[in-house]
Parts: C-alpha cells; sequence; structure tokens
C-alpha cells in the first residue's frame, strides 16, 4: 500500500518501528488505539497523541489502512487448474507468483463465465506405477506400447482377478466398497468397469442404481426403459442413467435440444449440481422454449411456455410434450433426474479411470512380480508398504530386506525376489542415496566405509543401513557390524551405538530395528504372520489400546490393538469371552505382558478366546526375545 502511495521504502520501515513502539501488542488494531483517545490512562492518552501525528503526516495511507483492516486474505491456488490464451496470460487478467508459480487472481468460475480456456489436468501416482512396470518388463519400452500389451482390454484372465476381487493395489478398484460391488456386478468387459466408477459413490448407491445395473446385467430383472425411445440411449448401462451424457443424449432425442445446448445448459447445470436452475431446465425439457416476449404477466407456472427473448440458449427447443409424451412421463423422468444431479458423473472421466484400472489388474494378472515392484516403489508411506508386502507375499512373491550390492533407490527384482529400495529406508536421505549407489559393488561394511564419503554417508545413516539388513550378506549379526562401527568412528562407550554392540543379538532386535528402519518384519516374520487364516495360535505380547463397544444386544465386546513381535494385531473378544477376561484387561498397561489364544480370521484380525496376564519372570524372557 505504500508504495502505491509512492512512500520511500526508508520512510515505511521508520513508521512500522515506531508504531510498534508505541504498543507492545502483536496484533493492535485500529479500534485498540481509537480506544486510548477516552482512556483515563495517561500512557494511552501518550500513546494516543502519537498514533495521531503519524496518522496526520501520512492520512491517505492510514485511511486505507482502517479500510482493508479486518478483510480476510487468502490467495488460494487450485491444485490442477491450467490457464490458457492466445497472449501472455497477465495481458487479460492480473496475475502474481506463490511459491515461484505464477496464478491468477481470478477464481475459475469467473474465468469460465468470461470464456477463457482452462483445464483441470489430474496428476496419478497410479501412471507412474504402469510406467515403471512396463520398464521393468522392458527396459526399452515406448510408452505407447502399454496399449499394445493391453490389447483389447477383453483378457478373461484380467477380469477373473478383478471378479476374484484379488484388486489390492488396482486403480480405483482397491476399496471394500468396489470389492463388494464388484462381488455383485460380476464385471466382464471394460463398459462394466467404468460403471464401477461412477457407481461407487454415495449418491449412486443410495439411489440403488448398483442394484438395478447388476440385477438387470444378471438376468434377475428385465431392462426398463426410463422414457420411451430411449433404449439405445441406456442399453450399455443395463436402463440406469449414470452419466451426464446419457442425460444430454435423452434431451437431444425426447426434448429438441441441439448438441450446444445439451452441452451448455443440461450439462452445466446437472455437473455443476446448480439446484437453482433446475426448475427453470425442467420447463425447457417438457415444454421447451420459445424466442418471443411471453404473454402479459407471465410467471413461473408449468403450464406456461418457457420463452428466451434474448436467444441466451440458443435456438428454440421443441420439448417432450410437442414430441409425444406426456407430462406425466416427464414428470417421473425429472424426478429421477433431481436425483441424478446429486451424483451425476461423466462417462469421460469413469471410462479413462476404467482403462487404468484394466491396465494395472492386466499387469499384476500377467506380470505381478513387476507390478508389485512398481507399486511399492511408488509408495512414501510405511504403513502402505507394510501392506503391499503382505499382498505381495500371499501372490507367494517373496520380499527381502535391502542388500547394499542388489537394492536400488527403488525396489528391485532379483532372481524373482523383490529387494526393499534403498530409498524407502528411513533415515538415508537423498543426499546419501547417489554416494551409496555409484560405488557398487561392495566387498564389505569396510569397503563400503572406505569408498563413500562420510560427509554424504554419516554416522545416523551408515547404523540405519546395518540395522536394516544391507550387510546381512556378510554378517548376518547386526549388533557385530555395529561394533565395528564403533570402532571405526573410535564412540565413547556412553555412545548408544557402542551400548547396542555390547548386547547379544536377538531376533526380536532384528524385528524391531525392521520395523523401526523399514515399517515392517522382512528376515524373520511373526508368529501372527506365519499362522494361516482359521488356525488358532497363542500370541504373547502387549495391549497399546482397549475399546469397549456394545453390541447388538447391548452386551460389552472388546477390540484390541495388540503388539506382538512388532505388529500391531487387531483383536476383537467378543461379548461372551470378554465377560470372561474384562477385569484381566481393563487395567492393562503397556509394561504388562499377556498371552491371547485364539483363531486368525484374516490378515489382520484376531478373534480371542482367552487371554492372561504372564508372570513377570516371563515378561522379562520375552522382551529379551
Amino acid at each position: 500500500m505504500a508504495r502505491y502511495f509512492e512512500i520511500p521504502v526508508s520512510e515505511v520501515n521508520a513508521l512500522t518501528k515506531q508504531i510498534d513502539e508505541i504498543s507492545d501488542k502483536p496484533d493492535l488494531m485500529f479500534k485498540d488505539i481509537d480506544a486510548w483517545k477516552d482512556s483515563e490512562d495517561k500512557i494511552d492518552q501518550d500513546n494516543y497523541a502519537r498514533y495521531k501525528e503519524l496518522e496526520n503526516k501520512y492520512p491517505k495511507l492510514f485511511e486505507y489502512a482502517r479500510k482493508f483492516e479486518g478483510n480476510a486474505r487468502n490467495l488460494g491456488v487450485h491444485a490442477s487448474g491450467v490457464l490458457v490464451t492466445p497472449m501472455p496470460i497477465n495481458d487479460y487478467v492480473p496475475m502474481r507468483y506463490v511459491d515461484g508459480t505464477a496464478v491468477t487472481l481470478y477464481e475459475g468460475p469467473t474465468l469460465e463465465s468470461s470464456n477463457f480456456v482452462k483445464f483441470d489436468i489430474l496428476g496419478l501416482r497410479n501412471l507412474d506405477v504402469i510406467d515403471l512396470s512396463m520398464q521393468l518388463i522392458n527396459p526399452k519400452y515406448n510408452y505407447y506400447n502399454v496399449y499394445n500389451i493391453v490389447n483389447s482390454m477383453a483378457d478373461p484372465d484380467t477380469y477373473s482377478l478383478i471378479r476374484d476381487k484379488k484388486t489390492d493395489g488396482l486403480f480405483q478398484l482397491e476399496s471394500d466398497l468396489f470389492k463388494h460391488t464388484i462381488g455383485d456386478m460380476q464385471p466382464d468387459n471394460i463398459n462394466d468397469i467404468g460403471a464401477l466408477n461412477a457407481i461407487c459413490r454415495p449418491g449412486p448407491l443410495q439411489a440403488h442404481l448398483d442394484e438395478q445395473y447388476n440385477d438387470t446385467k444378471n438376468g434377475k430383472k428385465e431392462l426398463i426403459e426410463p422414457l420411451p425411445k430411449t433404449l439405445d440411449i441406456v442399453q450399455d448401462t443395463y436402463g440406469a442413467i449414470i452419466y451426464q451424457e446419457q442425460v444430454m443424449a435423452i434431451s437431444v432425442k425426447v426434448c429438441g435440444f441441439n448438441a450446444n445446448q445439451s452441452d451448455s445448459i443440461v450439462r452445466k447445470i446437472i455437473g455443476k449440481k446448480k439446484k437453482d436452475k433446475l426448475a427453470m431446465l425442467r420447463r425447457m425439457m417438457i415444454y421447451g422454449k420459445i424466442n418471443q416476449e411471453g404473454p402479459e404477466g407471465w410467471h413461473d407456472d408449468n403450464s406456461m411456455p418457457w420463452y428466451d427473448p434474448k436467444r441466451q440458449y440458443g435456438d428454440e427447443i421443441d420439448g417432450a410434450l410437442k414430441r409425444g409424451y406426456t407430462y406425466e412421463q416427464m414428470d417421473n423422468f425429472f424426478n429421477l433426474l433431481m436425483g441424478f444431479a446429486e451424483y451425476c458423473f461423466n462417462k469421460s472421466h469413469a471410462m479413462c479411470y476404467a482403462y487404468l484400472g484394466y491396465i494395472t489388474a492386466f499387469l499384476k494378472t500377467h506380470y505381478p512380480i513387476q507390478f508389485m515392484t512398481a507399486l511399492l516403489s511408488m509408495q512414501d508411506d510405511q504403513d502402505k508398504i507394510y501392506r503391499y508386502v503382505n499382498i505381495a507375499r500371499d501372490m507367494d512373491i517373496e520380499v527381502k530386506a535391502p542388500d547394499i550390492n542388489i537394492s536400488n533407490r527403488l525396489f528391485t527384482i532379483k532372481d524373482d525376489t523383490i529387494y526393499f529400495g534403498i530409498g524407502a529406508i528411513k533415515g538415508v536421505g537423498n543426499a546419501a542415496i547417489p554416494e551409496i549407489l555409484n560405488h557398487k559393488p561392495y566387498s564389505s561394511f569396510i569397503d563400503f566405509y572406505n569408498k563413500t564419503d562420510h560427509r554424504l554417508v554419516k554416522k545416523n545413516v551408515l547404523s540405519n543401513l546395518i540395522l536394516a539388513g544391507c550387510f546381512d550378506f556378510e554378517q548376518k549379526d547386526r549388533h557385530k557390524l555395529i561394533g565395528k562401527l564403533s570402532e571405526i568412528k573410535a564412540l565413547p562407550d556412553t555412545d548408544p551405538l557402542t551400548i547396542m554392540s555390547m548386547r547379544p543379538y536377538t531376533r526380536m532386535n532384528c524385528m524391531q530395528y525392521e520395523t523401526e528402519y523399514l515399517g515392517l518384519n522382512l528376515t524373520y516374520r511373526s508368529t501372527f504372520e506365519n499362522t494361516a487364516i482359521g488356525d488358532t495360535v497363542t500370541l504373547y505380547g502387549s495391549i497399546d489400546k482397549l475399546t469397549e463397544r456394545p453390541d447388538k444386544k447391548g452386551k460389552m465386546m472388546a477390540f484390541l490393538d495388540f503388539n506382538s513381535e512388532n505388529s500391531i494385531i487387531r483383536c476383537l473378544i467378543f461379548s461372551s469371552t470378554y465377560s470372561k477376561y474384562r477385569s484381566t484387561v481393563s487395567l492393562y498397561n503397556t509394561n504388562n505382558i499377556y498371552s491371547i489364544s485364539g483363531k486368525k480370521s484374516d490378515q489382520n484380525t484376531f478373534i480371542v478366546n482367552s487371554i492372561n496376564l504372564e508372570k513377570e519372570s516371563y515378561a522379562q524372557e520375552f522382551q529379551l526375545g
């Protein structure tokens, strides 16, 4: 603002300091200053006089500062909106830089209504998964060859995998909601996958479109047209209207809209969920549109034709009544349409998602190890890595701890085995990774130490690499390698690494370190992990969390987060069991060791049949591993 009034920077800085000196209040407002005028406090009165001198010196500056005070200032940036203009954009709209990116000061709807071209470009990690999968299949591949590999989107084995609900890791298809709908739909073509993307959302499910689609597809119900002569529009979706394009097509065939009107009027009102204009759309679809002045006293009445004297919406429209449809037919259809406006989805979007979902399914079906390696490589969350490693194991794909000579930045395939990526080890950092990879191979830990720059590969990086298993090819007792590091670095006896090197190395130690630095156990699998679904087993560990909840009969049941061998296991105790052991667990603390017996119901759920507090001597033994 001071710049606008051409006040020198030196003066502005001096003015700011003077205002700060008047009051030490960090959020000083003009209302606070004005209150000093009538204050009985001598200090307030003096401060007010000092302030007025400054205001009198820069009257315009302070006048506008008062106007701007209290107005929220927030420049949000659309995550993917890109504006395209024939000349430099700042010739058309005001601009500014936000974090190095040029952005307009106009909102998207304002730009669109002013006929600017705006694209929403969405970045998808799944495209990187597909790309890396293809590179692992054929390092010389051309990206466009992916479509040659997946061929006609009609591979029966791919659809078999989807119908079996083995969709973990697949684009848009891996959620429980999608799996449930897949089970009912039994998709066998690309149109089904597109419909899944449109249907598996709250609105369509509340409208029971999934039931209409699935039951008709599987021969349980007959296909019913929403309106006469619209079979060709809804045949592919088994009578269900699930896409914006279907409503647009109906508006053309039934109501007499042209293609432009179906887009500029119908799609925009439905797609943008402009409820305030639905009544107008209803009149247009039923009664049509006449480009002439309406009768005297015309008002919003469904018995009157809708007119457009300014030709805002193009040519005249017949309306459904003129084309032989009844008011009752159109009224019922439009009631259906009112619900559709809540959830409408465009087919182009759904089918793009369908193609990507199919491609990931095809790769998982025919190139499972390449796909899972790429999927793991693109994750930046340890919980997701944990999940996908377990899925790979279920596919009989072995995933091993990192090896300093085999592993790369990303997950790596060797001899039908996936090796953990160096970049996914906690605490290694981007600066160290090129230095580590550039000097491969290494004959020993000492060779590694001598070859690498210790300004980049620091002490903590070295210890993390050791404890993650990178040097197991030389020494599986990781404490002994920590001892070597302690000797090389001449660490004091009190250093944690020196202390660690003096302790015996156990299976439990290995699991603890891998859980910390990799997010899961790879070298040793826990008792729970090694137990088959449906088998009964006894586990030992501590209770991290206890949640009580009444069951359907009002009796108390419980959920436990049980820490066993560094794996958090979700445990369910039904009310009949919980009533027996409630006193045992209700006063739990994380230092107590419990034994729980029961059945593994799925990959991360355990049904508890009994639970007991173990003796202190056993607890100590357990903690030592």
